[in-house]
C-alpha cells in the first residue's frame, strides 16, 4: 500500500518564497536585488570616472608639449597634471574605500 507523499511547505519555500527575504527577493535569480544594482551602478561610475581623470592628464601632458617654453602655458598644463594625480589619488581611496565596506558589511 502506497501513501501520498505531501511536501512539507515550510513558510512558502516550495513557491519560490524565502522566509524572512525581502519581497521582491527571487530565488531563481539571486542575483536581483538592490545591492546587485548598486554595486554595477558605482562599477560604472568608478570605470567613467578613471577614464575622465586619464584623459584630463593626457590633456595636461598635451599642453605642456605644445606650450612652446611659454611660463604660463607650462604652469597652466602642470597643474592639470597635478589635479589628474590628485583625482587618482582619490579614485584609488574609493575603491579602497568601498572594498573595506564591502568585506566589512559580508557583502560580495
Amino acid at each position: 500500500m502506497a501513501q501520498n507523499s505531501i511536501p512539507l511547505d515550510l513558510g512558502g519555500a516550495a513557491a519560490g518564497v524565502v522566509p524572512g527575504a525581502p519581497a521582491n527577493y527571487d530565488v531563481n535569480n539571486p542575483g536581483s536585488g538592490f545591492y546587485p544594482f548598486l554595486s554595477s551602478t558605482a562599477g560604472a561610475i568608478m570605470v567613467l570616472a578613471s577614464l575622465l581623470v586619464l584623459l584630463y592628464l593626457i590633456w595636461g601632458g598635451i599642453e605642456w608639449i605644445t606650450s612652446g617654453g611659454d611660463s604660463a602655458k607650462v604652469q597652466k598644463a602642470r597643474d592639470k597634471i597635478t589635479q589628474a594625480v590628485i583625482g587618482i589619488i582619490v579614485l584609488a581611496s574609493v575603491f579602497a574605500l568601498f572594498g573595506v565596506l564591502q568585506n566589512f558589511l559580508g557583502l560580495n
